[in-house]
């Protein structure tokens, strides 16, 4: 089943509109603008419903975003049916990173930016329902409960994505790129280490408009299902893009895409290229290659 939209192309929508950049694939264009003839229906669930798309097997929902602060709705797309979605998009494993990384929100970043406990949640915390002529569904964010042994994980300088969020913390970030080492010997919670997820190294070259490109090193999660299935989740496709994306502005530059190659302390290796939406085994004897599709709306409206 296919979700086929890429958080660093909507982010880039007005650049692509401006300069008529050539070599996003077709595909990616029509989603996007079939995401545009979603929105434009308005909330009327008939008319959302009744919407023609041409990106195959998608449909138009409601959207419900509730949070502390904000309750929104409006018509946005979604691509196969709410089993599909249901049984790609919220696994077990994608549940266990949403928890590393609201923790990682609220006790890591929230003391370095002075902010407590229950003022963090309130920022974070919200909610999803999607409602669709074929059936509903929810997708909660930030209702996990945390141990103290947790939350001293989380607030570790060690922990894995401390290392990746340097890029918007630290001020000679370019300087602290980690090692392998470091990212290999990073700390997660027990709950991601039990469900067989990792710190990874990550390596990026990211591509701007202008023809350049320039070089950055990372720790991030890594879910060993890649092993199997060569899949990404939605929320680290969004980190990874937001992290090229934020990195070609501080070099003023206009991000196109990225490559970033990506392994753990078992020697796997994979490869994502974000222009062509697909992802290549690099470890030794396979070759094989598949692409990846994510659903857009949970992951601009979560993150």
């Amino acid at each position: 089943m296919k979700y086929s939209i890429l958080l660093c192309l909507l982010i880039s929508l007005s650049h692509l509109k401006q300069y008529d950049y050539p070599d996003y694939p077709d595909d990616i264009k029509t989603l996007i603008e079939d995401q545009e003839r979603c929105y434009e229906a308005g909330t009327q669930k008939d008319k959302c419903y009744s919407v023609s798309l041409k990106t195959p097997n998608a449909q138009c929902c409601i959207l419900e975003y509730i949070s502390y602060t904000s309750h929104d709705t409006y018509c946005s797309i979604i691509e196969g049916s709410i089993e599909d979605v249901k049984n790609n998009l919220y696994t077990p494993k994608i549940k266990a990173i949403l928890k590393e990384y609201f923790g990682f929100q609220v006790y890591g970043l929230g003391e370095i930016v002075g902010k407590d406990e229950e003022e963090m949640i309130n920022e974070i915390r919200n909610k999803q329902n999607y409602q669709c002529k074929d059936g509903d569904f929810d997708i909660p964010y930030g209702y996990e409960t945390y141990t103290s042994q947790d939350k001293s994980i989380l607030k570790s300088n060690q922990h894995c994505l401390r290392y990746f969020h340097s890029y918007v913390i630290d001020y000679d970030y370019m300087d602290k790129m980690p090692s392998k080492e470091q990212c290999f010997n990073a700390d997660l919670l027990e709950s991601s280490k039990n469900i067989g997820i990792k710190c990874g190294f990550y390596e990026f070259t990211i591509r701007y408009v202008s023809g350049n490109s320039g070089n950055f090193k990372s720790c991030y999660v890594f879910d060993t299902d890649i092993i199997k299935n060569r899949k990404i989740d939605n929320q680290s496709k969004t980190y990874l893009s937001a992290l090229a994306y934020q990195y070609a502005a501080l070099q003023n530059e206009m991000f196109a895409s990225y490559i970033v190659d990506f392994s753990d302390s078992d020697g796997n290796s994979f490869r994502y290229d974000s222009l062509t939406n697909t992802v290549t085994s690099l470890s030794k004897g396979e070759n094989n290659k598949i692409s990846i599709y994510l659903l857009f709306l949970f992951i601009l409206i979560l993150f």
